[in-house]
């Protein structure tokens, strides 16, 4: 019974983040942080490296990357059709927030695929790859919900999904499709 209940509660969590995901306004994903709680939103300044990948560094190779991108058609093309999606017109009634999350649109230059390997990542001019990421405002916190739902303990986890990105290697002179592991989501776990 206790995992029917669990399975239960899993399923409506997801439904409440998706429902209240799609209500988030591309104004908010821009350049700042939205920082979710209680109904209250409140700017958050920036940093330029988080969860260990950086949005500007010193030796980005600009210049080789632009003439690579420049020399491939299907490169331009597929980078002229990366365009921010607004989901501001979206509808649909919120549910309740069970952690608290920020979301930010970045546009890193440098992370680490997930072979461990240093990669610049194709972000410069008319070519930019942003991605929206929502994380934990405190991961080790219980959910909104108080500590206990169903006489259980919750706590709220970060979750982390691939993503598929235009990137450049250190000692590379060409430019591919890699695989990065990023912040996704936040979800309410019973522990």
């Amino acid at each position: 019974m206790m995992k029917y209940t669990r399975v239960l509660f899993l399923v409506a969590v997801a439904t409440q983040f998706f429902s209240y995901s799609t209500q988030t306004s591309a104004h908010h994903m821009q350049n700042t942080r939205n920082r979710r709680s209680n109904g209250l939103n409140k700017q958050i300044e920036l940093k330029d490296c988080d969860y260990g990948v950086c949005q500007e560094v010193n030796d980005y190779p600009e210049e080789k990357i632009a003439k690579l991108v420049e020399k491939s058609d299907v490169l331009k093309k597929y980078l002229a059709n990366q365009k921010k999606v607004d989901i501001s017109g979206r509808s649909g009634t919120p549910g309740k927030i069970l952690c608290s999350t920020m979301t930010q649109t970045y546009f890193y230059r440098k992370l680490n695929n997930t072979r461990d390997k240093e990669m610049y990542i194709v972000n410069l001019g008319d070519y930019q790859q942003g991605v929206v990421l929502e994380t934990c405002v405190d991961d080790s916190s219980s959910c909104s919900s108080g500590n206990t739902l169903f006489d259980a303990k919750t706590k709220c986890e970060q979750r982390y999904s691939s993503r598929v990105l235009l990137a450049l290697g250190k000692d590379s002179d060409q430019v591919e499709f890699d695989t990065f592991k990023l912040p996704s989501c936040c979800v309410c776990l019973i522990v």
